[in-house]
């Protein structure tokens, strides 16, 4: 956040009007990053640089690459671009603070070791299982969502966006869902807890880094638009967090002894 206000203040942006308001809504969206994420990130039993580094695998992928393929069917390349290169210096910012404010008990875990409770073929089918159900998990809470937008945009006399072709919007989707799988498998990995607690977590990191945190802070579109796709995401994130855990966790070979030898 300090951050923030200092580079608008070199910018100048920091006297123009509504500011303060956008400046608060940053300070919300770090403090649901913190509190919403901390306790994830102290979780990652890994050496500080290692952990850094799964944090910001797990940011970008969430908060910017998943949402750049999204935007990618509403908005011009150079849009996206921008959107991937933003995101990329918060992800990195987000990634090193919960990395240095949340540390775990001990750091004698090890990545490699967290993901062979499968074998790369069984981690690999179970993500495309997973990029395909996230199309009609996300379809379902999308068709939820739209008459509340609709209505919204009705009463506002306003348009947001107008509908891709839907053969197009699936590909995007199942694209959105192989991100989303391969950072759970990442999750559900280092946290070697059963299927209910990685569900927990699966579904948190998601509808934070997907949805809430992404959107506070987008005044270019309407507060109750705003809240009714937080919920869509977060029902999107619970449903498909869940799928994923069971998918990912259930029935996994036991985690190697990290205290053997």
């Amino acid at each position: 956040m300090l951050f923030v206000f200092l580079l608008s203040l070199a910018r100048g942006t920091a006297f123009h009007p509504g500011y303060p308001t956008n400046l608060a809504l940053v300070a919300v969206s770090a403090l649901l990053a913190g509190f919403g994420l901390g306790p994830l990130a102290a979780m990652l039993r890994l050496p500080p640089i290692r952990r850094i580094a799964v944090l910001f695998g797990i940011v970008f992928v969430l908060l910017s690459a998943s949402n750049a393929v999204e935007v990618a069917l509403y908005l011009p390349a150079a849009t996206v671009l921008g959107t991937l290169a933003g995101g990329l210096l918060q992800s990195l910012a987000l990634s090193v603070l919960l990395g240095l404010f949340f540390r775990p008990a001990d750091t004698d875990d090890r990545l490699g070791s967290a993901l062979a409770i499968r074998s790369p073929l069984s981690w690999g089918w179970r993500v495309v299982v997973l990029g395909v159900l996230w199309v009609p998990v996300f379809l379902l809470c999308a068709l939820a969502d739209t008459p509340v937008v609709e209505a919204i945009e009705k009463s506002a006399r306003t348009q947001t966006f107008t509908s891709p072709p839907m053969a197009v919007l699936v590909s995007s989707e199942f694209v959105r869902g192989l991100l989303h799988a391969a950072v759970f498998v990442v999750i559900v990995a280092l946290l070697r807890r059963r299927w209910p607690v990685a569900w927990l977590w699966c579904a948190v990191s998601l509808a934070l880094l997907n949805g809430w945190i992404p959107i506070i802070t987008q005044t270019t579109l309407a507060p109750l638009i705003r809240v009714a796709n937080g919920v869509e995401i977060t029902l999107s994130s619970v449903i498909f967090g869940l799928l994923a855990a069971w998918l990912l966790a259930h029935r996994a070979a036991p985690a190697p002894d990290r205290h053997a030898g």
